[in-house]
């Protein structure tokens, strides 16, 4: 797992609430950890805005304690070192805040958890982790357990579209498939709304969109060979594929079709016509997947380094 370790994973973040969903994530976490030697960082956030009592607030930062207290008991029986905390706050700002000042590298978090006035880590809260955290979010869902995937990769799929701001997730991409020996599926969804536009509105077919099509191809062709060429100087078996259609349904697709244990996707690509990885495609990957979802922010300096070089073409 030297690959990982060399990535800088070496403090994972997990929010627990005393769920099963949570549960689940902290066996994801521990799966993670055991091959880095990474410290296992676990947090309850108690909403205070959701309590009406003084009495309340601190009974529920007594159970706080005790989930936190449970999973710190979890994190050293597999001989990992555990932190632990208990927050106050709107439960996506207390745990980015923590993440931020705690230094950690990855936060692992259910996309379900309590409902009613235990409702920390709802969907909704994860999702909003995930379009804010500075750093990667492995989403895990409630059919994983069932599935047998925890903590098994042994195939990854990365969609990309070449851009510098998908640059980070593809690192992150290969670093994961060498660590756990996985196949890495590569690919890039030529977005069909693109090349609605490129009709017109009539929908008329001509040469003009024939060589739209194309290029678009060609372009999406370059993303993947490029990464390919990463993953095997890297020793990892890759797979590369171009496709068509609404983005983040292929890319669903394409998990179920190669039976990827995760996906591996960026938070922003590039626009116009070049938009495939729109946060607003990670956030539906994230929500409709039934398999886990590591999303992985841009690189700001990726980002600008593109910027750079492009405003000196």
């Amino acid at each position: 797992m030297s690959e990982l370790a060399e990535l800088g994973f070496d403090d994972l973040l997990v929010p627990v609430d005393g769920s099963d969903h949570a549960a689940d994530a902290l066996s994801y976490a521990l799966a993670l950890a055991t091959g880095t030697g990474a410290r296992v960082h676990v947090c309850s956030v108690v909403n205070p805005y959701t309590l009406s009592k003084v009495t309340d607030l601190r009974e529920a930062r007594e159970g706080a304690e005790e989930v936190v207290a449970d999973a710190e008991r979890r994190v050293e029986a597999a001989g990992l070192d555990a932190v632990t905390a208990v927050r106050e706050g709107s439960p996506a700002d207390a745990i980015r805040e923590y993440a931020e000042e705690a230094g950690v590298d990855c936060v692992v978090m259910s996309t379900h958890g309590r409902s009613g006035v235990e409702r920390y880590l709802i969907g909704s809260v994860t999702e909003k982790v995930v379009r804010t955290s500075p750093v990667p979010v492995l989403a895990v869902h409630t059919t994983d357990a069932d599935g047998g995937r925890e903590g098994e990769y042994r195939r990854l799929l990365l969609p990309t579209d070449g851009s510098a701001a998908a640059a980070a997730a593809e690192r992150t991409a290969v670093a994961f498939a060498s660590a756990f020996d996985a196949t890495l599926d590569v690919v890039s969804v030529v977005d069909s709304t693109d090349l609605a536009t490129a009709a017109g509105p009539t929908g008329a077919e001509g040469e003009a969109v024939r060589q739209v099509e194309k290029a678009l191809d060609a372009r999406a062709a370059r993303a993947t060979d490029a990464v390919a060429d990463d993953a095997r100087a890297a020793g990892v078996d890759v797979e590369t594929s171009v496709e068509q259609g609404s983005v983040h349904e292929r890319i669903l697709a394409r998990a179920t079709e190669t039976d990827a244990d995760a996906i591996v996707v960026g938070t922003h690509g590039r626009g116009g016509v070049e938009r495939y990885l729109l946060g607003s495609v990670a956030e539906k990957v994230v929500r409709l997947a039934d398999r886990p979802v590591l999303v992985v922010p841009a690189d700001a300096a990726d980002v600008e380094g593109e910027g750079a070089s492009d405003a000196g073409t």
